[in-house]
């Protein structure tokens, strides 16, 4: 029994309602912003030359707008805001101190959450660099990009080394953590950083 046109039709129609057969939703947006821009220029193009000018003036004090808010927000505009704010302000609002980063990360060791104080270790020991160097701290820096920034000593280098295995690396020993951490105290409690 063969199919009737009308079956063939309807098949054929589902066929391609499928989603391989559909247009991709990057091309719809493509296609729906070239319609937009033609009914815009359509509705530009009926106006007067003084209105299209106003209209064109219009747009243009927008973009400068725009374009001041992004200037704004460039990181030399943040360097421009925190200028002579020396390292960090101290107290509660700005965080606790590398002392007090210790401290943490043994209260950390004595929970057994010792990848996580492998972590608070290493930040204690870029939190003392930056101190020492009058660099404002940078939450958003990960320890690598810190060690490239601060171009610290042969030392501090090699213990961004060290609290990165013991962070990331095969499982952490509560003794090499202990060892690291006594270094770290007297890190950040002594001036004098690791040759």
């Amino acid at each position: 029994m063969e199919a009737s046109d009308a079956e063939i039709a309807a098949r054929l129609r589902a066929i391609l309602q499928r989603d391989e057969f559909q247009p991709k939703v990057a091309d719809r947006a493509w296609a729906n912003l070239g319609h937009w821009i033609e009914a815009i220029l359509r509705r530009f193009g009926g106006l007067g030359l003084v209105i299209r000018l106003l209209v064109l003036g219009g747009c243009v004090v927008v973009l400068a707008l725009i374009a001041g808010w992004i200037w704004s927000l460039l990181p030399r505009g943040a360097a421009r805001r925190t200028r002579g704010a020396g390292s960090r302000p101290r107290g509660d609002a700005a965080g606790p101190s590398p002392q007090g980063l210790v401290a943490i990360a043994r209260a950390l060791m004595a929970k057994g959450a010792l990848r996580d104080a492998a972590r608070t270790l290493q930040h204690a020991i870029l939190l003392a660099t930056c101190e020492e160097q009058h660099v404002p701290w940078r939450p958003a820096l990960a320890d690598w990009e810190w060690v490239r920034l601060l171009r610290p000593s042969d030392g501090i280098v090699a213990m961004t080394r060290h609290t990165e295995r013991l962070a990331f690396g095969p499982a952490p020993s509560r003794e090499d953590l202990e060892a690291c951490a006594e270094k770290v105290q007297a890190l950040v409690v002594s001036e004098g950083r690791p040759r």
